[in-house]
């Protein structure tokens, strides 16, 4: 991804290497030019899959193409192997999924004790949001987590969000209105 500091082009000795110049190395872009395929670095709607052309199996930009390489669907990311190497385990939620990640419950409790006690200044923020991270007691999160837990159990029997069954599976309280009426 980067040339080497013994480079033969002085001014390029340390830099990257851009994805025209990786796609090439792997023969990914003579591959692509002789399959007859349009190829571009980036897709013009997107920078996602969705955003390629669908007609073409493999992805119509360079991102989607070099993504797809079986070195870069195995590595890691940073974050993930420093901790690994701490000997911590990742697990990382479904993007965009809110339901399933305890944690943003936690950052709702949170940030709703910082509003109730919030003094609209810099310093009354500043100390405010310690006690806020803190006011969440283990107790709390570890019910959050329990319920996202069954969020998840109930998507993966195959239950589908808004029927009565995943309900029933999902919110489960001693608190629970049973007057079914008043939902």
């Amino acid at each position: 991804m980067v040339y080497p500091e013994n480079h033969s082009n002085y001014w390029l000795r340390g830099k990257a290497k851009g994805l025209e110049q990786v796609l090439k190395k792997r023969g990914q872009w003579k591959k692509r030019r002789l399959d007859g395929f349009p190829f571009l670095l980036e897709c013009p709607t997107s920078n996602n899959r969705s955003g390629c052309d669908p007609t073409i199996p493999e992805g119509c930009c360079g991102r989607v193409v070099l993504g797809q390489e079986c070195d870069f669907l195995e590595q890691k990311g940073r974050l993930q192997e420093e901790l690994e190497a701490l000997g911590q385990r990742v697990i990382f939620y479904a993007k965009s999924h809110c339901e399933l990640n305890f944690i943003e419950r936690f950052w709702c409790s949170a940030k709703y004790y910082a509003w109730e006690n919030c003094q609209y200044s810099l310093e009354g923020r500043r100390e405010t949001i310690p006690l806020a991270l803190d006011s969440v007691s283990t107790s709390t999160i570890h019910r959050y987590f329990l319920a996202c837990m069954r969020i998840v159990e109930a998507y993966r029997v195959g239950l589908h969000y808004g029927t009565a069954e995943f309900r029933e599976r999902v919110y489960k309280s001693h608190r629970r209105v049973e007057d079914k009426s008043k939902w």
